[in-house]
């Protein structure tokens, strides 16, 4: 029996009611809309800004940009003056700066005078629109280089995001049984997953299956222990119930080096503390487990003779590294997706073999073993272009 290894993207728990990619979007930022001035003028400016760029480049201004997107232009714009290539920006857009000001917008009795003080001696050095702003933070009481609104809304974002991915109470999870179905039949499962909800957790409770995410041995001492009778669930990104410190904020043991520190989330759990990858960058974090899970997980790939890859659209590039090294190692390896937006088999867009995006490059290797005429009589690639949950049980079958 060929031993299979699942990879859960978005749309795995899009059948739970779950929002994702636009729609999650749309659902963050009406969430924001209360938090008030200055931070849904900043979530909603940089809104417009990637619709507005988009549209120039001929998308629809229907389409919303995408949630990572979203949270990595944010994050951007929160720490532009670190970045390598703010040397060559003469100026942001306007509407940047003046969404920071707002925050520091205060009437000072001395102007004058305190414009002098932080111009200090060598005022020639220094600009004036700069002295006037650490003149406005130190009236306010605030630190000379306070956080940007975007490091602001940062935080807001992951608030929402949270509320978010909470399932609702109409969301059906039996159509995730034959995962558990699965994972007797073999007597074990390794299931990476991308998402951050708890939809996999909650369906295993259900069916009376435990299922491990190996967090909780790996914040005792950074390495994982999994329970032997449960679902071996790989959080590559993270999840929305971990919570993540820095120990220099708590202060190590003086003989340890400072290292984040991992726990259960609650509800109590500032926003910006939770143990998530968000966004297109950064996705190999190097703080917490995250480098180790996706370890994990590659590791029991080189023993897996088949990998079910249920609603992910292969738009990481280094999950999309682990894949091809996985499947170039050996020629009896197969690949199964499940995922109604794939690419229809054979391809009929003209050119299709040309393209050089990762999707065609499976059809290629894997369906057609490299040669633009007819599929092998076996291929190494099976596509189930229905919904998900009609489609388990057959993809899961032993």
């Amino acid at each position: 029996m060929v031993t299979k290894a699942l990879l859960l993207g978005a749309g795995a728990s899009a059948p739970a009611h779950l929002p994702m990619s636009q729609e999650l979007t749309r659902t963050i930022v009406e969430r924001a809309s209360t938090a008030g001035r200055p931070f849904t003028n900043a979530l909603n400016f940089a809104v417009g800004a990637l619709i507005g760029y988009d549209t120039q480049r001929g998308a629809s201004p229907l389409d919303l940009p995408d949630a990572k997107r979203l949270f990595s232009a944010l994050s951007l714009l929160a720490n532009r003056d670190e970045l390598e290539v703010s040397p060559f920006v003469a100026n942001w857009d306007s509407a940047v700066g003046v969404l920071d000001q707002w925050m520091t917008s205060v009437t000072a009795p001395d102007v004058g005078g305190a414009i002098k003080h932080y111009l200090g001696p060598h005022g020639a050095r220094y600009r004036l629109e700069e002295a006037f702003r650490n003149f406005v933070r130190h009236a306010m009481g605030q630190p000379s280089s306070p956080r940007s609104v975007f490091a602001e809304v940062l935080g807001l974002v992951l608030a929402k995001l949270r509320e978010a991915l909470v399932l609702p109470p109409e969301a059906d999870l039996t159509y995730l049984r034959p995962i558990f179905e699965l994972w007797r039949s073999q007597g074990s499962l390794k299931v990476a997953t991308l998402n951050y909800d708890l939809t996999i957790e909650t369906a295993a409770r259900s069916a009376g299956v435990e299922c491990d995410t190996g967090v909780e041995s790996w914040a005792r001492d950074g390495n994982f222990e999994w329970a032997c009778q449960a679902v071996h669930l790989i959080k590559l990104h993270g999840s929305v119930d971990w919570s993540a410190t820095p120990s220099v904020a708590t202060g190590p043991p003086a003989w340890q080096l400072p290292a984040s520190t991992f726990a259960k989330a609650n509800e109590n759990t500032p926003a910006r503390d939770l143990g998530l990858v968000f966004g297109q960058r950064d996705k190999l974090r190097p703080d917490g487990p995250y480098l180790g899970l996706l370890a994990q997980f590659e590791a029991h790939l080189r023993q897996t003779g088949e990998l079910v890859v249920i609603g992910y659209s292969f738009r990481d590039a280094h999950v999309n590294e682990m894949i091809a090294r996985w499947a170039n190692a050996d020629r009896t390896r197969l690949l199964t997706v499940v995922d109604p937006f794939f690419p229809e088999l054979p391809p009929t867009a003209p050119g299709w073999f040309g393209r050089r995006d990762f999707q065609t490059s499976v059809i290629k290797a894997l369906w057609y073993n490299g040669s633009e005429s007819e599929p092998p009589e076996n291929p190494r690639l099976t596509v189930y272009r229905e919904s998900v949950a009609s489609c388990l049980p057959a993809a899961l079958a032993v």
